[in-house]
């Protein structure tokens, strides 16, 4: 396919993913590892290991995710559970209108899962990073994909492979309802990085030693692959449209493409290169928009990456807190307006500031603590009051003016 033809595929996707306003919906991913009574995170070998729980798990309606003899996941009939490479397991949920409906999704997956991993006296661990075991001791799972991405990030950021295996997050889905929506939402939630980061800041442990500074999370991404992560490039255009995110994919290397079914690696080939003689089906989209990992990232929703994975309480109010702002135009515009000055630069400075300094960097005239107790203030006025419950949580967070990674007493 030329070129002009390639932009338009990923265009006519993220036009195709549009929504009504009467039917905006929000998403949650949480990642978990799977520890022992030592906080030794679990093999997917072997008796015990995560595979065998997963097999253990299959039956009336939840089916097993396979590639060839492995199990990679799950799908229930209510979520989907998928394994990043160093066995971490991903909740999924669908997305729905209330976070009412998100919590009950996740309580079915709690009470899938709790059973059986008591039998083995394991848990559920919410944390940003690996308690224990170093990165050369996590193995790593099965799959084509995650082998070919880890050889390609070998010669990339002193992190990446921390990421791919040492790394849990917590995701959140906004939609949008136009190219115009998708533009604001968009800024905003980049805008949010350094908060966000700082205030869900869940990673007091990293490589088996206490993480003195602050936001790991953002310190490993800033050290995996520059072209596919951190702030895309001209995200604070006041005219950024989904041609520019499309543009932005095709030159970057999408690591490997799927052949009769198998992974096949394609090196430092750009996505214009790689699909110049090849046809782009959505399926071909959707496989490549998922290879880039940027702080917020366009799919057929927007997809906001920056917090550590977290207790499900304060998962549930960043949910909440989200959909206040994001689904209230008057709150929307506010933030648009009143990060009205940011750019690039000071973006990834206060990126690098955070690191240091937490959630007392200054930011926009301010610290972020401040800017982030404000803007909780402004999501819970436009809650309806059942979705104000879920503010609670991060409101004790607030009032404690700490993060979960200095809270937790364990580490």
């Amino acid at each position: 396919m030329d070129y002009d033809s390639l932009v338009n595929s990923f265009v006519d996707y993220f036009t195709a993913g549009e929504k009504d306003e009467a039917d905006l919906r929000i998403g949650m991913e949480l990642e978990h590892f799977i520890v022992d009574k030592g906080y030794n995170t679990v093999s997917y070998y072997g008796e015990g290991g995560v595979a065998e729980i997963l097999k253990r798990l299959e039956g009336e309606g939840v089916k097993g995710k396979y590639e060839g003899e492995n199990i990679l996941g799950l799908y229930h009939d209510n979520f989907t559970i998928t394994l990043e490479p160093g066995g971490q397991v991903e909740f999924s949920a669908k997305p729905q209108k209330t976070v009412r409906e998100l919590e009950d999704e996740y309580r079915l997956f709690e009470d899938l899962f709790t059973p059986v991993l008591e039998e083995y006296g394991y848990s559920f661990l919410n944390l940003g990073y690996s308690p224990k075991k170093k990165i050369a001791e996590i193995d790593r799972i099965p799959g084509e994909r995650y082998t070919i991405m880890y050889d390609y990030f070998k010669d990339k950021g002193k992190c990446a492979h921390n990421m791919m295996k040492g790394t849990a997050s917590l995701q959140i889905a906004v939609d949008y309802t136009d190219e115009k929506d998708f533009r604001k939402k968009f800024y905003v939630a980049n805008a949010l990085s350094p908060i966000l980061y700082a205030m869900f800041d869940n990673a007091p442990i990293f490589e088996g030693e206490t993480y003195e500074k602050n936001c790991l999370r953002s310190m490993i991404w800033e050290n995996t692959d520059k072209a596919r992560s951190g702030l895309v490039p001209g995200s604070f255009s006041q005219n950024y449209s989904y041609e520019d995110y499309a543009e932005y994919i095709l030159e970057t290397p999408p690591m490997l493409v799927f052949e009769d079914g198998h992974a096949v690696a394609t090196g430092e080939k750009k996505v214009k290169d790689v699909y110049a003689a090849r046809n782009l089906g959505v399926a071909e989209v959707e496989h490549i928009l998922s290879t880039v990992f940027p702080d917020v990232r366009l799919r057929d929703y927007i997809e906001i990456r920056q917090a550590d994975s977290v207790p499900i309480e304060y998962a549930l109010g960043l949910l909440a807190f989200i959909k206040g702002i994001f689904y209230n135009k008057d709150n929307l515009n506010e933030l648009y307006d009143f990060f009205r000055n940011i750019n690039d630069f000071i973006l990834n400075d206060t990126k690098e500031e955070i690191i240091d300094y937490g959630i007392e960097t200054e930011y926009a005239q301010s610290t972020v603590y401040e800017l982030f107790d404000r803007f909780l203030t402004d999501a819970k006025y436009t809650l309806p009051e059942e979705e104000r419950e879920y503010l609670k949580a991060l409101e004790r967070l607030v009032n404690s003016e700490d993060t979960l990674k200095n809270m937790d007493t364990r580490w």
